[in-house]
């Protein structure tokens, strides 16, 4: 297990793929999605040896589980994990499925897992200078702005795959949290914002309609700070729910 402070991007286990090409440019973007497979403590080991099979077109810079962290594309070369983007980012796979509840990601195989890949994140936020924070669709898209996605952003921006882990019960505020931590770094309110704009998105997508239609209403007026005309601000009910859930974990 690899603990704070101890984990040395550049001597992890070394499995190479089959698909990795020389990286001309900085990585800006940390994309993070799931390995769809099963909660086994070989499962970053079975990820490995499928990139190295050559059956596939697939590959990702870092493959995890709740007890391995693996290498199998350097930092330095393109790895083909989320067409689209590929060429300025980085990308972890974790050991899980798009498919699994909030309850099965704080089972405590994924609860392992998500914090190596936190341990992974936050090192790379350190080495590239790349903020801690949740990307909207719309910055993924712009490129202009460093920072963390989800393989389902980098689809809704380029619209090149059908991809969309690591799900929508994924636990991204406290993922967020974790890398944090691990940068010993505290949250800013913009990195708050980030993940309450990602909760009411999974809102939309997964109530019905006319619930969403009545959240996404609520939200508006509670994020009225944002649209503030004079720079005030005016923290909601929903960020503030948010930022409440995110100071309780530390």
């Amino acid at each position: 297990m690899y603990g704070p402070d101890v984990l040395n991007l550049d001597t992890l286990p070394w499995h190479p793929a089959v698909h990795r090409t020389p990286r001309p440019n900085r990585p800006t973007l940390i994309v993070i999605h799931d390995g769809e497979t099963s909660e086994s403590h070989q499962a970053a080991e079975s990820m490995a040896a499928w990139f190295a099979s050559g059956k596939t077109i697939g590959s990702t810079q870092i493959v995890l589980d709740d007890d391995s962290i693996l290498r199998c594309v350097r930092d330095d070369e393109i790895a083909n994990g989320a067409a689209g983007a590929n060429r300025w980012s980085l990308h972890i796979e974790i050991a899980g499925r798009a498919s699994q509840t909030s309850a099965d990601w704080h089972d405590a195989f994924s609860q392992a897992a998500i914090r190596n890949a936190a341990r992974v994140t936050a090192a790379w936020c350190k080495r590239y200078s790349i903020p801690a924070r949740l990307l909207t669709v719309a910055e993924v898209r712009a490129r202009t702005t460093p920072g963390i996605c989800g393989h389902a952003d980098v689809t809704a921006a380029f619209g090149v795959s059908t991809h969309t882990d690591p799900g929508l019960s994924f636990p991204w505020a406290q993922f967020l949290q974790a890398v944090v931590e691990e940068m010993d770094m505290p949250l800013t309110e913009q990195d708050i914002t980030a993940v309450t704009l990602h909760v009411v998105d999974a809102l939309n997508k997964t109530l019905p309609a006319l619930v969403a239609n009545a959240v996404m209403e609520k939200t508006d007026r509670d994020r009225a700070w944002m649209e503030d005309a004079d720079g005030t601000r005016k923290p909601g009910a929903l960020y503030g729910a948010v930022r409440k859930f995110l100071r309780a974990q530390k």
